[in-house]
């Protein structure tokens, strides 16, 4: 099935990782790439940024705009500017060069429209940020919702914990989502919109640790697509420590990006859901009676197999089963929940042997030495 997509995101490590995983599937056509500057990346940085990456992937002719940076809600809390001035800067240590010609304006409501109104298929949305852009397309153009085919979200925490402490850690808000209570009149206004939403929250991207292995593995691999999420990870690995990364960091954006083109990869629910808009909390509506029937990721299946099948689709984007990594992600050593220390220690074991012997007549052995910290 082909999907006509607009990628509506706010510039982080992960929306860079979706990307490259849009532009590996031949079914799905990027038609604009909208940021939402309420988000973690400033407007204007943010889509110089994506047009480097798109530029990098080779779909730099891709029009990319940015949104208002003052949200739709009267109460909201802001990604903290320690982290927005990381992604501002994320191109730092990449050896990524600046698109020389990047098609961007300042208007992402108007490219939506212009991308829907002219589309001879029905458009789907997937956004991975606050929802402040989306919400200013359905109030300005609601004629045109019904060309939309679905709009994808990653966000929300139904029963799962909130993890607005994880950036905010003088917060006591335990029931929010950062992408939401970032704009939450935006979020309940999508919700309410009619058109069919489906909502990835933290309970289903929390069935999809990051690891060790995953990120090491990513390191030893000469495939570029592979080696940028290596370097996109690093940062958080450098910043934020092992320890962090193994057990508070999961596939986010990836994973909504992934149910956006292949919804059989989860099982889910209909639920009658509201926005809190002054704690952000995304939740069943207990009276029955709000019209948002949103159908919700609820359940990833198999989801031990969604680090490898993720690499695999990134992979033959290029050069289809001829890297490192295919061998690593065949034996489930990209995949090993990092809670688990046995396990984790085990498939890092499986990545050096495979290492070893892959690098065992090669004169650069020594500069794919894993070394663990």
């Amino acid at each position: 099935m082909s999907h006509v997509v607009i990628f509506d995101n706010d510039g982080s490590s992960d929306d860079i990782t979706a990307l490259i995983y849009l532009a590996s599937d031949p079914n799905v056509t990027i038609k604009g790439i909208t940021m939402a500057a309420t988000g973690e990346a400033h407007g204007l940085l943010g889509a110089k940024n994506m047009a480097a990456f798109c530029f990098q992937l080779g779909i730099g002719g891709i029009p990319i705009a940015y949104g208002t940076e003052k949200p739709i809600s009267k109460s909201f809390l802001p990604f903290p500017d320690y982290l927005r001035q990381i992604i501002d800067n994320i191109l730092e240590g990449k050896s990524i060069k600046e698109h020389p010609n990047p098609i961007i304006t300042d208007n992402a409501v108007e490219l939506i429209r212009t991308i829907v109104q002219e589309s001879n298929d029905k458009v789907t949305i997937l956004a991975t940020g606050p929802l402040t852009n989306i919400a200013q397309f359905i109030d300005q153009y609601p004629a045109l919702t019904n060309k939309i085919e679905k709009i994808v979200i990653m966000g929300g925490a139904i029963k799962a914990e909130g993890n607005i402490q994880a950036l905010h850690k003088e917060s006591t808000n335990k029931v929010a989502e950062c992408n939401i209570l970032a704009d939450p009149e935006a979020a309940q206004r999508v919700f309410s919109s009619k058109i069919p939403v489906v909502l990835v929250p933290l309970d289903a991207t929390n069935q999809v640790p990051m690891t060790e292995a995953f990120y090491l593995s990513l390191g030893l691999s000469q495939n570029p697509d592979h080696h940028l999420i290596y370097l996109l990870l690093k940062d958080i690995w450098d910043g934020f420590g092992r320890e962090i990364f193994v057990n508070h960091f999961y596939l986010w954006d990836p994973l909504a990006a992934m149910i956006c083109t292949q919804p059989a990869i989860a099982e889910y629910e209909s639920m009658p859901l509201v926005v809190d808009l002054e704690s952000g909390q995304t939740r069943v509506d207990v009276s029955n009676e709000s019209s948002c029937h949103i159908q919700v990721a609820t359940k990833i299946l198999e989801p031990k197999t969604i680090l490898s099948r993720l690499m695999e689709k990134i992979t033959e984007r290029i050069e289809p089963k001829t890297d490192l990594i295919v061998s690593l992600l065949d034996k489930n050593a990209a995949y090993t929940p990092g809670h688990d220390k046995q396990n984790n220690e085990e498939a890092v074991k499986v990545v050096e042997l495979e290492v070893n012997e892959q690098t065992k007549y090669s004169d650069n052995a020594s500069k794919k030495k894993v070394t663990l910290t």
